[in-house]
């Protein structure tokens, strides 16, 4: 049968589109997708064979095709569920405690737990090798997670949220930190209006919620002034209602560590909190300091229009209407990827990627940097984290260098085939 370059074309571009919503499928948090039969979950993992990367803190997590390999040792292992489920989502945490999706929609949780992170109760032990099933007090479906330093939040599917972990500042937002310091369990986290949360954003010691009428609410540590209005205060004890010094609408929230970006209803971009490598992106130097109490306007040295902001521990992505990129804060390891390796970069500093691709998502972790361009390819910068970008590494799978490199992927699964664990659950 003969097909003319026309047909060819548009079978092309349809069989992209399935390939895009089967991909949407299996991202889907859900029994919908366990649901189906194996031989069409196994034939949508063929179809949609790209590779997924999760970072938080010193963690990478590489997903593609139902496998995982993590590189938070020095050489690259592949990370098994019980039964050898397929792997589709992983949640890694600030504080090394990783979440997973199996294929079946069960959940299970690794990892840290020195401050009760894993919701396992206070019989755990601090440290949880292998992933476990993880289940809600109240056995229902999980929709979403926000995940913190030492801090863990699970919306269900019907809106409820609970918490767990570190409380010494009152972030799990339960209003009673100087009686419990941590929690060992998931407990159920509200606002105290009664009304529901439909988002949480949540750092190492200072957390935002958002109401289903759009209000925003702060609670925890606030000395570097990073939950806005409450300046200079240890604990704000339960969430407290937050605004703008100019009383504008908040859209949106972004945080780390103990930094804050917050963006208005008209799409303006304020900054508060620590600031010590200007990682809040400030362009005036006559305003930069260490602690910003108030949150203060970010713009660009060009003045364009911010789009989007990307935070991770000391440093910050910005993203001007036009797509173009910068970067500013810390560049110890080069993980801004303009270059050059300094100290700090104080000003928003435009970033050139390979083949001047342009870029489809930033996964930043404390030093390394990954971007995933519209060719649909990974690449890297950043410096030498355990694993990430060990000595065994640097040559053969992550270059160490300052500007945005290819990613060798058959060079990451080769090592971690070598270094498979023989072991049964």
């Amino acid at each position: 049968m003969y097909f003319s370059d026309h047909e060819k074309k548009s079978f092309s571009q349809k069989r992209k589109k399935i390939i895009s919503l089967l991909y949407m499928m299996k991202k889907r948090e859900g029994t919908f997708f366990s649901s189906l039969p194996k031989p069409i979950i196994n034939a949508i993992f063929r179809l949609t064979e790209t590779w997924e990367i999760s970072t938080k803190g010193r963690m990478t997590y590489f997903c593609k095709d139902g496998h995982c390999y993590t590189t938070g040792e020095e050489k690259p292992v592949e990370v098994f569920l019980p039964e050898h489920e397929r792997i589709v989502k992983v949640f890694p945490a600030q504080s090394s405690t990783i979440f997973y999706l199996g294929s079946s929609g069960n959940f299970y949780v690794s990892g840290n737990n020195s401050c009760g992170e894993l919701g396992l109760g206070p019989l755990a032990d601090t440290f949880q090798a292998f992933p476990i099933l993880f289940t809600l007090p109240n056995k229902k479906q999980i929709k979403k997670f926000s995940l913190g330093c030492q801090l863990t939040f699970v919306q269900d599917v019907d809106g409820n949220w609970f918490g767990c972990g570190n409380n010494i500042n009152g972030q799990l937002g339960t209003g009673n930190c100087g009686l419990r310091y941590k929690y060992n369990e998931l407990v159920p986290i509200s606002l105290p209006n009664k009304h529901s949360i439909n988002k949480i954003v949540a750092s190492r010691d200072h957390v935002f919620m958002r109401d289903d009428q759009g209000r925003w609410y702060g609670c925890g540590y606030s000395l570097n002034g990073q939950l806005v209005q409450y300046t200079m205060c240890l604990s704000v004890n339960g969430p407290s209602p937050i605004q703008l010094p100019n009383n504008k609408p908040i859209k949106t929230i972004t945080v780390s560590k103990s930094s804050t970006y917050i963006q208005d209803n008209e799409g303006n971009w304020y900054g508060c909190g620590n600031n010590y490598f200007n990682q809040l992106g400030f362009s005036n130097k006559s305003i930069i300091s260490n602690n910003h109490d108030t949150p203060t306007l970010i713009t660009l040295p060009n003045d364009m229009a911010i789009k989007n902001i990307i935070a991770r521990s000391n440093h910050a992505f910005i993203q001007d209407v036009n797509n173009n990129w910068y970067g500013v804060g810390s560049n110890y390891n080069g993980q801004l990827g303009i270059n050059k390796t300094c100290s700090r970069v104080d000003t928003p500093t435009p970033i050139q990627f390979p083949n001047n691709i342009i870029i489809k998502k930033i996964v930043a972790g404390d030093n390394h940097t990954f971007v995933l361009g519209m060719d649909n390819l990974w690449y890297c910068t950043g410096g030498i984290n355990v694993g990430v970008h060990s000595t065994q590494l640097k040559n053969n799978f992550i270059p160490r260098k300052n500007f945005f490199s290819l990613i060798d992927f058959s060079a990451l699964e080769n090592m971690a085939l070598l270094s498979r664990p023989q072991f049964k659950f």
